[in-house]
């Protein structure tokens, strides 16, 4: 009697512990640190740069964000091929970053020297926000539009933004295809603006393949 009661003891024991081992997984907080690109060509477009910027700009309040832009002086001699953003972090050599781990990561920017124009933008959902840097480059062939941003991915844990992130999913889709969406708004509405069909360069991570990305809403369909 006793060996049964002891083995049924250790059964239940140890139900209990996996049960507790799940649920701690579901409720422990997890968070991940991803960078983001797009690069987006308007080769053989004559458009003026006007008209590009203000596509560009446009595109970002499709989203209802708030944006901060700005129109540097253009280089003196229009070069034969489109800038690259570079990605800097200020304080990898800091004896602070040592110590913010992948906080750290949400400091980096956007270096776009000889760009004609930039522009800063937030896009949140719930807890989630990414900060994505837009930089457009004119060089002799057309355009290009380089976005880059990073962005945190909180998972698990208790949070009343997480439970109304959840809520809101089937409405508006999930934070990845949101960031998707802005971005190719923008990209959609430049190349209404340069006359030519808009080429994704690359990119990372890859793109979602959503039906609003294959659709209507699809950067690779004229209007």
């Amino acid at each position: 009697m006793y060996k049964l009661f002891r083995a049924a003891s250790i059964g239940i024991a140890c139900t209990l512990l996996a049960s507790c081992a799940s649920t701690n997984a579901v409720l422990t907080e997890r968070t991940q640190l991803v960078e983001y690109y797009r690069v987006f060509s308007f080769d053989g477009s004559t458009a003026p740069r006007a008209k590009m910027i203000e596509a560009a700009r446009t595109g970002i309040a499709m989203s209802g964000v708030t944006v901060t832009d700005a129109r540097p002086i253009p280089p003196a001699q229009m070069p034969e091929r489109p800038g690259r953003y570079q990605a800097t972090d200020p304080l990898k050599t800091t004896q602070f970053a040592a110590f913010a781990g992948q906080a750290a990561g949400l400091l980096k920017s956007a270096d776009c020297q000889g760009a004609v124009w930039t522009a800063r933008t937030i896009r949140g959902l719930g807890d989630d926000s990414a900060v994505l840097y837009l930089c457009m480059w004119e060089y002799r062939g057309g355009y290009n539009l380089d976005v880059y941003g990073n962005y945190l991915v909180t998972e698990g844990g208790i949070s009343v933004k997480r439970l109304g992130r959840a809520l809101a999913q089937p409405l508006v889709g999930t934070f990845e295809q949101t960031l998707e969406r802005l971005v190719n708004d923008v990209a959609r509405e430049m190349q209404t603006a340069s006359g030519v069909k808009v080429l994704f360069v690359e990119g990372y991570p890859e793109p979602t393949g959503e039906s609003w990305w294959t659709q209507s809403r699809s950067i690779t369909s004229s209007k």
